[in-house]
C-alpha cells in the first residue's frame, strides 16, 4: 500500500449528527448522504458510525456501495439516488438487498413495475431548479397519474435537491421551494397517500431553517463543514477529518538542465526535492495548500502534480530523508496547515 493516511474523527461525526437533530423539529427524519465512499472519508466506517448514532437512514449514489453496506450488517432504509439505469439486474439488485431505488420519468417508473417480482417501495425525485435527474415539477400531475396506474410500485418519498449557487438569494430558494410544494399538490390530488417529503440537504438547512418537512438528507454538515454552517446558523458541528499525510520515497539534488524553459520548475542553485506517492488520482490538484509539512518545516510543492506523485522543495529541510512524514492537511509539532488555508488556496467555496 502507498504510505497515504487520510485520519478520520468518527466521533465527531456521531456528535454532528446530534447536532443536526437538535435544530429539526421532533421527528424530523435523518437520512445520511454518503454518496462518493462518503464523500472520500470512508463509506463503511461512517454509515457504522452514523447508523449506531440512530441516523434513520442512508442515501447513496451507487447502487453496489448500497450492496456492500447491506453486506456489512447495515439493516436501516438504504436510498438509491436518481442516476440507475433501469435494468433486470438493478431492479431485482434493489428487491434482494431492501433498496429503495429513485425514479425520475415514466419509461424508467414502467420498467420498474414490470421487471419488479414483488412490491418495492421508491422513492421520486421532483427537477425543483438544479435542472439535473429528476421529474420537472410542471410534469409532476402526469407523471403521478401514469405512477398510481403501475403494479409493484410503493411511492414511500418525494424529494428535490435545490440549486444552491455562490449567489444565491432566499427569494430563489423559496421559488424552488414552492415548485416542490407544487408537485406535492398535484401528488395529493390524485388520491395517493402523501409520502415522506424530503428537501433540506446542508446547504439548504443552514440558507433556509424550517424546510425541513418530514426528512433532510445532509452530507457536509455530518462531516463537519463548518465553514458552510457559519454563514447563517451556528449548528455546532465539528470536522471529521484530522489530518491527511503521505511519506517521502526519495530526496534528490535536482540537475541543472541546458533546457531551462522546459523543465517542469524552475531550477536554482543547491536544489533538492523530495517526491511524494500522492497525486492527481488521489484529488491532490484541488486540495493542497501549495506547500507541505516535512520535520515541521514548510516544504513548497514544485511543478505540476503527476497522476500518482508530486515534488516538493526540501533545500531548506536538509535532514529531510525518505519515510520523513509528510503533512497535507494538519498538525506536525507546533506546525500546522490548517484546512482553511487548504480552501481558500484552492477557490473552494463556503457551501
Amino acid at each position: 500500500m502507498r504510505p497515504n493516511r487520510l485520519v478520520c474523527d468518527l466521533e465527531a461525526a456521531a456528535g454532528n449528527l446530534r447536532a443536526v437533530r437538535q435544530r429539526l423539529r421532533p421527528g424530523t427524519k435523518v437520512f445520511a448522504a454518503l454518496k462518493g465512499d462518503a464523500y472520500g472519508f470512508g463509506l463503511h466506517q461512517l454509515a457504522k458510525v452514523l447508523a449506531d448514532g440512530g441516523v434513520d437512514g442512508i442515501a447513496v449514489a451507487d447502487q453496489a456501495e448500497a450492496i456492500a453496506l447491506r453486506e456489512r450488517g447495515i439493516r436501516i432504509p438504504i436510498l438509491l439516488y436518481a442516476g440507475h439505469l433501469a435494468s433486470r439486474e438493478t431492479v431485482q439488485a434493489s428487491i434482494e438487498h431492501d433498496l429503495i431505488p429513485t425514479l425520475v420519468d415514466a419509461g424508467e417508473a414502467a420498467t420498474y413495475a414490470t421487471l419488479a417480482t414483488r412490491p418495492l417501495d421508491v422513492f421520486v425525485k421532483i427537477d425543483a431548479g438544479l435542472e439535473r435527474l429528476g421529474v420537472p415539477a410542471e410534469q409532476a400531475a402526469d407523471f403521478f397519474a401514469h405512477l398510481r396506474n403501475l403494479p409493484n410500485l410503493r411511492l414511500t418519498g418525494l424529494y428535490t435537491h435545490l440549486q444552491v449557487p455562490a449567489n444565491v438569494t432566499n427569494e430563489f430558494l423559496r421559488w424552488q421551494v414552492g415548485r416542490f410544494d407544487a408537485a406535492a399538490s398535484a401528488l395529493a390530488k390524485t388520491g395517493m397517500p402523501m409520502p415522506l417529503r424530503m428537501v433540506a440537504s446542508s446547504a439548504s438547512l443552514v440558507l433556509l431553517p424550517g424546510i425541513e418537512y418530514d426528512a433532510v438528507d445532509p452530507g457536509g454538515l455530518l462531516f463537519g463543514s463548518s465553514g458552510a454552517a457559519a454563514v447563517r446558523i451556528d449548528f455546532g458541528v465539528r470536522p471529521v477529518l484530522g489530518a491527511i499525510t503521505s511519506r517521502i520515497v526519495q530526496v534528490k539534488a535536482a540537475i541543472s538542465s541546458p533546457y531551462p524553459e522546459q523543465m517542469p520548475f524552475p531550477w536554482r542553485s543547491g536544489l533538492r526535492l523530495a517526491v511524494l506517492p500522492l497525486g492527481t488520482r488521489d484529488g491532490l490538484p484541488r486540495f493542497n495548500a501549495g506547500r507541505v509539512l516535512i520535520r515541521g518545516r514548510s516544504a513548497p510543492i514544485l511543478g505540476p502534480i503527476s497522476i500518482e506523485h508530486v515534488r516538493v522543495d526540501v533545500t531548506d529541510i536538509p535532514d529531510a530523508a525518505p519515510g520523513d512524514e509528510a503533512v497535507i492537511v494538519g498538525r506536525q509539532g507546533d506546525a500546522e496547515i490548517p484546512l482553511s488555508e487548504v480552501m481558500a488556496q484552492c477557490g473552494h467555496r463556503r457551501l
